[in-house]
């Protein structure tokens, strides 16, 4: 196993009492690979990320509106936003797959009375 080179753990120390930004560079600075170990409530106000468009405001009728992830590139052939709508709520397309599957009003009413299909989870 290699040994770290001399003074490494007093400079680690070091490194580890000063702020995160100035310690990644003070790390690069060294020749040591480092960079930024950010939580996910950082990252919703990280500069690059805003800078790039990454975070898209979704609307959602439950949950209300909220930063969801966009995707992380962009193509120059689409304009705005990525996230066109938000995830639908439980069931809400259940009778436009079915009449588009074949199932009359009468089947679709059937299933839903039976709890076959339904808007909310099993034993809510």
């Amino acid at each position: 196993m290699p040994t770290a080179p001399r003074h490494y753990n007093s400079y680690i120390a070091t490194v580890q009492s000063t702020r995160r930004a100035p310690r990644t560079r003070r790390l690069r600075r060294c020749g040591t690979g480092a960079a930024r170990v950010a939580g996910p409530a950082d990252l919703l106000e990280d500069p690059h990320l805003e800078a790039r468009g990454f975070w898209e405001k979704v609307a959602h009728p439950v949950a209300g509106t909220f930063l969801s992830t966009g995707l992380p590139f962009r193509l120059a052939s689409v304009a705005g936003s990525w996230v066109r709508s938000p995830a639908p709520l439980l069931g809400q397309h259940n009778t436009d797959v079915l009449v588009e599957a074949g199932l009359d009003a009468e089947r679709i009413a059937r299933l839903a009375a039976d709890g076959v299909i339904g808007s909310r989870p099993a034993g809510l």
